[in-house]
């Protein structure tokens, strides 16, 4: 499978991704969807931090799961989709990078599961913290 990442909003504060990829004969692991490094967040340098307000998905029947999460040593789970939903996280502060040890606090994607023609569509809105 190729995921694709397409940037729909871009400011020091704000990052609005769209996320998209169709099954063809592999999972995918640990795939880059936001790359923190190259980011400019509210002081005009690398943020400390990505906090994660919103996702859209749809997610083809076929996948066991997909698999949102902070790239750390040991990588902390943003979500777990299936299906189709959307997940507002901003009344309770935003689901924030726990800033675990290690890794680059990127955000990865893992796929599992999948049949021929199962597609991935996830829209992330994010917040770049200094």
């Amino acid at each position: 499978m190729a995921v694709a990442t397409k940037v729909l909003f871009s400011s020091p504060k704000k990052r609005h991704v769209r996320i998209t990829g169709v099954w063809d004969t592999a999972d995918e692991t640990d795939t880059v969807v936001v790359d923190k490094s190259t980011l400019v967040g509210p002081d005009g340098t690398v943020p400390g931090s990505i906090r994660v307000d919103e996702i859209t998905w749809s997610i083809g029947a076929g996948y066991n799961y997909v698999m949102l999460e902070w790239d750390h040593d040991t990588d902390d789970v943003i979500a777990i989709l299936s299906g189709g939903g959307y997940v507002d996280y901003r009344p309770s502060g935003g689901n924030n990078d726990p800033e675990s040890t290690g890794g680059t606090g990127d955000v990865v994607l893992t796929a599992s599961g999948g049949a021929a023609g199962d597609v991935i569509d996830i829209t992330l809105i994010c917040t770049l913290k200094d």
